[in-house]
């Protein structure tokens, strides 16, 4: 876990320096039994100069799915973040899709104290949410998806995985996984930009490898967390490709959909070689008990974590980059261990 954090850990150190001067003390009250009684000399509590900046208004998430293993994590970094640096925050989460109570909460947040805000940007209802707080000169810095400064203007930053990259990486991964073997079925949750991107681009990864593997027509799960609809559909493409070989799913319960679907319908542990998206615990207990193949990593603890980190410089200041990749790296049995830590730290910090 140390390398997969440090890069968010290394502004601790750089930021850390610019510590408040030395608290003032004020003197304990002495002991009406005692008029002899030598006051103790206490110091106040230390106020991090990140919190001085914030003029005592909180930094803001707002988000869906608020017990969701993904929002979880995303949560969880923001949350560490918040204590790490020793800031006032606030959670405005919504159990489910409810989007008109997050829109509800981004409007309050316009008259609201608040020193900053984030925020998924990743849909138009949340591009004109997100203008609203940008109007109303209130900085937001939006995790998970890159924004494109035309959707939404003025935005102080994103930072998110690399599509492109990690799921090219991930059919050329998988291809050598098969050794071409076929059929392989793709999933998405459905249709969108960043969905499609992403199996646009393992298929391109897929077929760089094994040119000639039959890759199924992408099916769409629908509905975020529905696991029992969700399942119907991947069995479905079992019962018709029974030699399915492999799977690829772009969105979090995708992994352990297509496990749960595999052992319904009779599969041996591993006869079908499944990679989707994401660390959640649910999905590295697939890896662990062989049903999935390898996770991509979306940095969901780290989008969290380095948007507050982002968020503290331009409130200090500092300058702030608009463009923020970060690393996606692929999570075998080999290096699970490390990710069920991230999920130990995400998931203290986030009852």
């Amino acid at each position: 876990m140390k390398k997969i954090l440090l890069f968010v850990f290394l502004f601790i150190f750089v930021l850390s320096a610019c510590v408040s001067p030395t608290p003032t003390k004020t003197p304990k009250p002495t002991d009406d039994d005692d008029d002899d009684a030598v006051a103790e000399i206490q110091p106040e509590p230390e106020i991090s100069v990140f919190r001085e900046a914030q003029d005592e208004k909180p930094i803001r998430f707002a988000h869906q799915y608020s017990s969701h293993p993904f929002m979880v994590l995303v949560k969880g970094g923001f949350l560490k973040a918040c204590d790490d640096y020793g800031l006032i925050c606030d959670i405005s989460a919504v159990e489910g899709a409810d989007e008109a109570k997050v829109v509800s909460y981004v409007e309050a947040m316009t008259t609201e104290n608040t020193s900053g805000v984030v925020m998924i940007v990743h849909t138009p209802s949340r591009f004109v949410s997100a203008q609203l707080l940008v109007d109303a000169e209130i900085p937001l810095v939006a995790p998970h998806v890159v924004v494109n400064p035309e959707d939404v203007s003025g935005l102080i930053a994103w930072a998110a995985p690399n599509g492109v990259e990690y799921s090219h990486g991930a059919g050329k991964a998988l291809a050598e996984e098969v050794e071409c073997a076929g059929p392989v079925a793709v999933s998405q949750l459905h249709f969108n930009e960043l969905e499609n991107e992403v199996a646009a681009n393992f298929r391109i990864g897929f077929l760089e490898v094994c040119p000639d593997t039959e890759l199924l027509e992408t099916v769409t799960f629908g509905a975020e967390a529905d696991m029992a609809k969700s399942i119907s559909v991947a069995s479905a493409v079992i019962q018709a490709h029974p030699d399915l070989k492999a799977a690829f799913a772009t969105t979090a319960d995708g992994p352990t959909v297509w496990a749960l679907a595999a052992e319904e319908n009779g599969k041996e542990v591993g006869e079908i070689a499944i990679t989707g998206m994401d660390y959640t615990r649910v999905n590295l207990d697939k890896i662990q008990s062989g049903d999935a193949f390898m996770l991509i990593a979306q940095p969901a603890f780290e989008e969290g974590y380095y948007s507050v980190v982002l968020l503290v410089n331009h409130l200090m200041g500092l300058p702030v980059p608009y463009e923020n990749y970060l690393p996606a790296p692929q999570v075998t049995l080999e290096n699970v261990d490390d990710f069920y830590e991230i999920n130990d730290v995400a998931e203290a910090y986030s009852k």
